[in-house]
């Protein structure tokens, strides 16, 4: 199934992750981020468990005005010292879907290729912390944004299953920003190429 997500800022104290299934809806909900407009969703249902948002073309967004809102637009993980999630954690306690912040060292990055379904360049890269080592889908323009050996948060990634493994994806909102390699991320030795 096609789809993108994204994280919408619902009060000054609560996000929740969409699922957007709508290309049109998916361009109105960017141009919304990146002119920090406020929109209303109608519509819309939530998945079975009630933790996301479904959009889909039958939703219908529209502007807000001043009075229907009352708090200032925040940037998902603006605090990511308190959001930042090891590998260990990716692994042991979360689901597929959940966004989150994590930041580490890029010790491997394959050659990108080009999916089938949507033909968007996706490249396999491994990324490691302090706790281990897991795989991480670099889509379009986040790919030329790392080098292998280089310490970066990125802020947010969402969990994926693949062939019974969890791996971290960038998605459509990401910020990849370099950091400063500590001492402990310097140990760990790139990945050789059966690795990636």
């Amino acid at each position: 199934m096609d789809y993108s997500t994204m994280v919408l800022q619902m009060s000054s104290d609560r996000q929740l992750s969409a699922l957007i299934y709508s290309k049109t809806k998916r361009k109105l909900l960017v141009d919304s981020e990146w002119s920090r407009t406020p929109v209303k969703l109608q519509r819309f249902t939530y998945t079975s468990d009630g933790s996301k948002v479904i959009i889909n073309d039958m939703t219908k967004i529209s502007s807000l005005q001043p009075t229907e809102y009352s708090f200032q637009f925040e940037e998902v993980g603006s605090n990511d010292e308190e959001k930042r999630i090891l590998v260990r954690e990716i692994i042991d306690k979360f689901n597929e879907g959940d966004l989150m912040s994590i930041c580490g060292k890029i010790v491997g990055v394959a050659e990108p290729t080009v999916t089938k379904s949507r033909g968007l360049k996706v490249a396999n890269a491994l990324f490691a912390d302090e706790m281990g080592k897991i795989e991480l889908d670099l889509w379009e323009g986040h790919i030329s944004a790392v080098e292998v050996g280089h310490m970066y948060t990125i802020s947010p990634v969402q969990v994926r299953r693949w062939l019974g493994k969890k791996k971290v994806s960038t998605v459509v909102s990401s910020i990849i920003r370099t950091e400063e390699m500590s001492e402990c991320l310097s140990a760990i030795p790139l990945a050789t190429e059966e690795e990636i």
